[in-house]
């Protein structure tokens, strides 16, 4: 993106990989050099909901402030929030999460399944309802102070990853 600070710091990643003097492969260099980057909101979310602590703190560890779109990062958060729900209050007739989950619609895809059932079963449908007001303050608080977005949003996942592991 033309900062050299950061192509500074990827050349160095690169040179410290190869120190060893073993070749590099174009995919290694290009995980090394992307791997910051390509993590997915979805992904992101996914392992705050489910606790994932160690985890988070790494891609967060990663992650450089300026690559992320907070606005859009809480709106996919929000949105996996009131898919939760949705699926929550469908359960009026207390049947068991897999079936479940296999009866919602829109179909939830296969690779999620799990990551939805761990979801379902660690958040009570009034703490969703909660962290719904909170993303919608947390929002607010990005849009007036820009500069400390970041630090905003990260404290927030942080915070909401650490109560889904309990």
């Amino acid at each position: 993106n033309g900062d050299r600070n950061n192509l500074r710091n990827e050349l160095e990643k690169i040179k410290s990989f190869s120190a060893k003097g073993k070749k590099i492969e174009y995919d290694q260099i290009k995980y090394l050099v992307n791997s910051s980057t390509e993590i997915k909101n979805e992904n992101l979310v996914n392992i705050c909901l489910s606790g994932e602590i160690l985890e988070l703190k790494k891609i967060l560890q990663e992650l450089s402030i300026e690559s992320i779109n907070q606005i859009l990062l809480l709106k996919i958060l929000g949105n996996k929030i009131r898919r939760l729900l949705t699926i929550k209050n469908q359960n009026d007739t207390n049947q068991n999460l897999d079936s479940l989950i296999n009866s919602v619609k829109p179909p939830i895809f296969w690779k999620e399944k799990s990551i939805v059932r761990k979801q379902l079963t660690v958040w009570k449908i009034n703490d969703l309802k909660k962290v719904i007001y909170q993303i919608n303050n947390i929002e607010i608080s990005c849009k007036k102070n820009p500069r400390s977005s970041a630090p905003i949003l990260f404290n927030f996942l942080t915070g909401l990853c650490k109560r889904a592991s309990y």
